[in-house]
């Protein structure tokens, strides 16, 4: 997909809890959802950010004929790109990043956005500063694979993450 996925509901039509409390957030373990900063005027462009709990769901997450990337698809995806340290540059929207917005290019068409992040303890940071994507691959009990862009940088980091933690997904098609 070309932006971040923004919806409220799985695959089955069944809706998914958007949880605004950082008590109740912390606290989970199922599937949630959040805008940043509980800001739903932030999904225009952000879209949302799920737990792990969401993106792991028998439900589905992503519609019908997608799916959540696996750790070994945004491999392959930082492999394909890979130029040097640039993978993370070419895959950044020019706009949405703060300066410097290190390597910018976009050239993928991928429209990467600095959507931030919401912490297992609930608070929100990083938009402008860091894209933070999941994939549909555990590192260990407790932890997830991800992908991370920086306003910074123009490297792709490869990251595990606690799944309580709220960050952007991107459905690839099956």
């Amino acid at each position: 997909m070309r932006e971040n996925l923004r919806t409220s509901r799985y695959r089955n039509g069944e809706d998914i809890p958007v949880i605004e409390e950082d008590s109740l957030w912390l606290s989970t373990s199922a599937g949630a959802f959040s805008f940043y900063t509980n800001d739903p005027d932030q999904d225009t462009l952000e879209g949302m950010l799920y737990n792990h709990f969401a993106i792991s769901d028998n439900r589905g997450l992503c519609p019908t004929g997608w799916h959540v990337p696996t750790d070994d698809e945004w491999t392959t995806l930082q492999e394909y790109i890979s130029r040097g340290d640039r993978e993370g540059g070419a895959l950044k929207d020019t706009l949405g990043w703060d300066f410097p917005n290190a390597g910018a290019a976009n050239l993928m068409g991928y429209r990467a956005r600095a959507a931030g992040f919401r912490a297992a303890t609930g608070g929100f940071g990083g938009q402008g500063i860091h894209g933070f994507w999941w994939s549909a691959t555990q590192a260990d009990p407790g932890k997830a694979w991800t992908r991370q862009l920086n306003y910074a940088s123009t490297s792709m980091f490869r990251n595990a993450n606690f799944l309580l933690f709220g960050m952007s997904v991107r459905c690839v098609k099956d």
